[in-house]
């Protein structure tokens, strides 16, 4: 994996690993955000860079949204956000990429906390009904969420 700066190593990582592993379990890639729909739910998984990055240092971190159906992530209430520190019981994560790096490395960590973490929250939530997303982003709007 050969390229001149950390934001072509990252875009690498996501071709390499990360939209790999995202394909087999059902994802579509845009960007930088991966999405899957479900019956009454859609999962996206968006890889967040840092405002800060520079050609030289790159820090990246990853949300998981589970939206209803048909919303955005963004635009629209979440029935649920995690980034992948909280996932892990953690402060807010940061993947930190520099010359110094393991791109490989890197990527197998990655691959490895969407398999342990990610995965696994989008899953707890695939069987809530739509009557219950419904009711869940009720309550949050109720309460001016």
């Amino acid at each position: 994996m050969k390229t001149d700066t950390q934001q072509d190593r990252l875009r690498d990582i996501i071709k390499i690993y990360i939209a790999p592993a995202m394909k087999e379990a059902g994802f579509k890639k845009k960007g930088n955000w991966f999405n899957r729909e479900g019956e009454a739910n859609t999962d996206f998984l968006n890889i967040v860079s840092s405002r800060w990055n520079t050609n030289q240092d790159v820090n990246f971190t990853l949300e998981a949204y589970v939206m209803p159906n048909g919303k955005q992530p963004i635009r629209d209430t979440p029935i649920a956000r995690k980034r992948i520190g909280h996932l892990r019981g953690e402060q807010d994560k940061w993947y930190n990429l520099t010359s110094k790096v393991d791109a490989e490395v890197l990527g197998q960590e990655i691959t490895q906390d969407i398999s342990e973490y990610v995965m696994p929250f989008f899953d707890s939530l695939k069987k809530v009904s739509r009557r219950q997303v419904y009711d869940i982003l009720e309550n949050l709007e109720s309460r001016g969420r």
